[in-house]
């Protein structure tokens, strides 16, 4: 949740991503009295859809990771959550002064999705791609090169930057209700 804007923010960063141009996008969106129905075709990190709000729409991506994501949120949204902040609790736990637990633990999640991810299930792949999404995409600013990763700073930070769906749980989950993927 943005302070300065009051709108919901994206769960994670994607490339393409609408976020700096919401306010010149939602001057050319209809206000939502007028919308029976909100469609988003390709939904990325979704900032527009969190942005308006609209408590009916329907989201889509071709990525079958992005789509996997946003159906584990609208079908199994406390699993999805209860996991992200346990992960993001264990991160907060390595001391900074250790980034050798943090690599070995990101290595392990990446291996098991390049490998396994087609014996996942579909909410097991979702938050798979969500915390490696988190990681090298989004705020934790870890970089990954020549399938090493060579920086588990975190960007100084003592967790993966998942702060915005802990702290608005239920918004999120009151507008996935009542959207179609």
């Amino acid at each position: 949740y943005s302070t300065q804007t009051g709108y919901l923010k994206c769960i994670m960063a994607y490339k393409g991503g609408k976020s700096k141009e919401l306010k010149t996008i939602q001057d050319f969106i209809p206000p939502l009295d007028t919308i029976e129905t909100y469609v988003e075709p390709f939904i990325g990190g979704g900032s527009t859809f969190y942005a308006l709000e609209y408590q009916n729409s329907v989201i889509a991506d071709f990525n079958v990771d992005t789509y996997s994501l946003y159906w584990t949120l609208k079908n199994d949204f406390d699993w999805f959550y209860d996991r992200v902040e346990l992960i993001d609790s264990k991160i907060r736990k390595y001391p900074a002064t250790e980034p050798e637990r943090i690599k070995r633990f990101f290595d392990k999640l990446i291996t098991k999705f390049n490998t396994d991810n087609k014996k996942m299930t579909k909410r097991t792949r979702a938050l798979h791609w969500f915390i490696i999404n988190k990681m090298f995409f989004g705020s934790a600013g870890c970089k990954y090169k020549d399938g090493q990763i060579t920086n588990t700073s975190l960007n100084g930070r003592k967790s993966l930057g998942v702060s915005e769906l802990l702290k608005n749980k239920e918004r999120y989950r009151k507008l996935l209700a009542t959207t179609d993927i």
